[in-house]
């Protein structure tokens, strides 16, 4: 990647100094003579908005081959160009690519519109793809920029693309598709998302939609689950609050067939070749008109699914591929052994923001693109540098000490399976054809650098308590890796539930508590004497947080404690001393206290908090929302903990950053301070937004 041109914005900024009693509101503000200047960097992570991970069976993990164009075999990789982003939203009408694996090419294939041409407008951001029973494959969106989700037919033999419009009309606008599924009558039914009481449901037969005349529902917004046959249409709307509705497609009769009172009991719909059937808990339901019967618990069904893919994604003949952005190609091995690559040109290029992770080391900044699995870098010598990427979403790293056995390497974790990923940042970035393959964490092998380390999704016994999303890794002194996340794997767990685990020397240890299906991971820090983990989780229900010590080496919980938090929002922690924690909650900054188990102080700050990082000198730094969603203030707390029933802080304005890019979908997510040149002076770097910013302290 080129070096990309830095430009400064100096901007001499007001510092001030305040003293601020314990839970109580600022004092004075005293000015200091030291001033801060911030550098807009420029931006970091630029390329491609390529999803190709959209097999209807597993969504998000596994890649969709069809059959060659005006054939009925051969392998044909289907990808989606979604552009440029605001946020999830495509800015303009998103593209198909189809990638020949035979001739090692690619088409770019432009949706058209309902005049013939191609669409000049935005579909809206897709929310799920899935095959019809005429074998074209069929995308819904969810909001579009003109109101209403859009329904876009790609037929695989012609490699031709259409709008077939909004289903789901409402006046002017329309509402958003939710769900797809096919019927026992091979017709395609959607499901719709709107304001409260926006429910409708419609069947496409491939040559025309029937929609409700009425809203089938007063108490929710959206259509989870949905089914028919060849004379009622099925339809679950709602989450924990649910019905299940049967509708009589020709006199529009409606009846409740099954109800939730609002626990965290859920229900969906599968079509079989005999009838569809709602499944809830461990009972199927045999639909059929105005009458559910109830099979014997944990039964299931014994007809087949209708469904339909050209290939199934555990077919061992099936390509192993890879999406490789850094240089816009598509890495291939194939059945024989044959490896190689594929460039695709004519995509459309964007820039992206970085996630909150962020390293330094050797007089380099290490960056982290969650939503392209990228690992890029950036040093004042250099500029920046994108040093490859992987098809897992990078959520969390680190760095093990220089004294550590793994001194050296760069851990990497994220989604899916939560991957453990070792990086040696002196070698090249390489990709091991030779094992990879279309699921785990795409190219990462034993012997690729990354190399895959572990997965602590399936680590242990039962394959059920492992992080899906490994959200956070600590290195300890005894050279574990604590991890902890969350094991989001619905069908599962019925939810997200907190996890974590520990890894060294290949082996993963994943720990599990009744008590953790109750909670979602929130944080970890480790313990001043890096022996222990500190694990922050949210109750599902109610706001009092629960904070875990955690012993890697044996794998178990040895204390815990109740924080009572006051918002849902998120809230990190980081060790200020042996046993003091300082975090913030919402608007809040508090310090904890675990040798009484009691918040001692904290402050309001009335704005929204970003990011809080800790200095060498055991200061904290908080990033917060100013005067605006794109104006942030920086400021440095300085505790005196002497006296643990009077704690003093002392606050000084460090400076204001106005962010250059008016993203409003990026957020000052981490913050990171680094030694200067200049002894006593420090640079604090902001990740998190389209640029990279340096504010010299």
């Amino acid at each position: 990647m080129k070096n990309l041109t830095h430009f400064a914005l100096a901007i001499l900024l007001f510092c001030s100094c305040r003293k601020v009693d314990q839970l109580a509101t600022p004092g004075k503000v005293v000015p200091e003579e030291n001033q801060s200047s911030i550098q807009n960097l420029g931006h970091v992570f630029s390329g491609t908005n390529i999803t190709w991970k959209i097999h209807p069976l597993n969504a998000g993990n596994a890649p969709l081959f069809t059959y060659l164009p005006n054939q009925t075999s051969g392998y044909c990789l289907l990808m989606i160009d979604n552009g440029k982003m605001d946020g999830l939203t495509p800015i303009n009408a998103f593209r198909f690519v189809a990638v020949n694996m035979q001739t090692n090419s690619s088409k770019i294939i432009a949706v058209k519109g309902t005049d013939g041409n191609p669409a000049d407008y935005s579909f809206g951001r897709i929310i799920m793809g899935i095959f019809g029973m005429d074998k074209k494959y069929y995308v819904a969106t969810q909001g579009s920029p003109t109101g209403g989700g859009h329904l876009i037919q790609y037929d695989p033999f012609t490699q031709t693309a259409i709008d077939l419009g909004k289903p789901f009309k409402k006046g002017k606008s329309a509402l958003d598709i939710y769900t797809l599924n096919l019927g026992t009558d091979g017709a395609l039914y959607g499901g719709s998302f709107g304001d409260e009481g926006d429910v409708k449901t419609f069947r496409y037969d491939y040559k025309r939609f029937s929609v409700d005349a009425l809203t089938l529902d007063n108490t929710s917004r959206y259509v989870t689950s949905v089914s028919g046959d060849s004379k009622y249409t099925y339809a679950v709307c709602g989450k924990n609050n649910w019905f299940l509705y049967a509708i009589d497609r020709e006199t529009g009769e409606k009846r409740t067939l099954k109800s939730n009172g609002g626990s965290s009991i859920s229900i969906d719909i599968a079509s079989h070749t005999d009838a569809p059937y709602a499944h809830s808990v461990a009972t199927h339901f045999r639909l059929s008109g105005f009458t559910s019967t109830a099979l014997k618990e944990y039964d299931r069904p014994m007809t087949d699914r209708v469904i339909y893919v050209p290939y199934s994604e555990t077919d061992a003949t099936v390509p192993q591929v890879f999406w490789n952005d850094v240089d816009k190609k598509v890495v291939y091995k194939l059945n024989n052994g044959q490896t190689g690559t594929i460039t695709v040109n004519n995509l459309q290029e964007d820039v992206y923001p970085t996630t909150g992770p962020m390293l330094y080391s050797n007089n380099k900044l290490y960056l982290v693109c969650y939503k392209q699995g990228l690992l890029g870098s950036y040093a004042q010598s250099e500029g920046f540098r994108k040093l490859g990427c992987t098809s897992m979403g990078i959520l969390t790293m680190l760095m093990p000490p220089s004294s550590s056995t793994d001194a050296g390497k760069i851990f990497m974790a994220g989604y899916p399976k939560g991957a453990l990923l070792q990086y040696s940042p002196v070698q090249d970035w390489t990709v091991n054809l030779a094992g990879f393959t279309n699921t785990s964490s795409g190219f990462a092998t034993p012997s690729s650098n990354p190399r895959q380390s572990a997965f602590f999704q399936d680590a242990d016994a039962s394959g059920t308590n492992g992080s899906m999303s490994l959200l956070a890794i600590k290195y300890t002194k005894s050279g574990y890796v604590a991890g902890a996340g969350n094991n989001d794997r619905i069908t599962v767990s019925g939810g997200r539930e907190l996890s974590m685990g520990s890894y060294k020397n290949g082996a993963v240890r994943n720990l599990y508590l009744p008590e953790f299906s109750r909670y979602e991971f929130q944080s970890m820090c480790l313990t001043k004497d890096s022996n222990y983990a500190l694990i922050g989780a949210v109750p599902k229900n109610g706001k009092i947080q629960r904070l875990y010590k955690y012993n890697p080496v044996t794998n178990s919980v040895v204390k815990s404690w109740d924080i009572p938090l006051w918002d849902d929002l998120y809230s990190p922690l980081s060790v200020l001393t042996d046993d003091l924690l300082v975090g913030f909650c919402g608007d809040t900054v508090f310090i904890f206290d675990l040798v009484t188990g009691q918040i001692i102080w904290k402050e309001v700050l009335h704005k929204k908090i970003y990011s809080m990082t800790l200095g060498p000198d055991n200061s904290v730094y908080i990033n917060y929302m100013n005067s605006s969603v794109f104006n942030y203030r920086i400021i440095k707390y300085n505790f005196n903990v002497a006296d643990r029933s009077n704690v003093k802080a002392t606050t000084t304005i460090v400076s204001e950053l106005e962010d250059q890019d008016s993203n409003e979908r990026s957020k000052p997510s981490g913050m990171l301070v680094v030694p200067n040149v200049v002894a006593g002076n420090y640079d604090l770097y902001i990740s998190g937004l389209n640029s990279l910013y340096r504010v010299k302290v």
